[in-house]
């Protein structure tokens, strides 16, 4: 049973993005990088310029704050869907999709049938740090953060 903390988490996470996992990202020979398909996350976007500190405790401007009830990695590229998008949601994914067990970590993924998929994250962000806050005395539940 989740808290109601966490519930109301999800229940603000309204917003759909796309999310490119940096493990599935491979040198294009070009000096670039090609992903495999992303998948779509529920998310809360707040579009915020602050100063943070990145993985490498180096200090960088943001320029936006997510909210996500799942773990997404550093180096990930996040792009927000436009609001006229029509979304399909569907349950269940491939217990190894992008070469992790989702349901190992307790992940419901959001897929997309309506949409096509993006051949590439051109136009997202790349995620530069992220939060984790465990609730008050829990070691299960958590205020998940990443920042663009």
């Amino acid at each position: 049973m989740s808290s109601a903390l966490i519930r109301f988490i999800e229940k603000v996470c309204v917003q759909f993005a796309w999310f490119w996992s940096p493990y599935t990202a491979v040198d294009d020979g070009f000096g670039g990088k090609t992903y495999t398909s992303p998948i779509i996350v529920k998310v809360r976007w707040t579009g915020k310029t602050q100063l943070i500190m990145d993985s490498n405790g180096k200090e960088v401007v943001s320029t936006g704050e997510i909210l996500t009830p799942i773990d997404l990695p550093i180096g990930g590229i996040i792009q927000l869907l436009d609001e006229g998008n029509t979304v399909t949601l569907i349950t269940g994914i491939p217990e190894t999709e992008l070469g992790i067990d989702y349901r190992l970590m307790g992940i419901t993924v959001v897929w997309n049938a309506s949409l096509p998929s993006p051949s590439s994250p051109d136009d997202g962000n790349m995620i530069i740090a992220s939060s984790k806050v465990p609730l008050f005395m829990s070691t299960t539940e958590f205020v998940r953060t990443v920042f663009i």
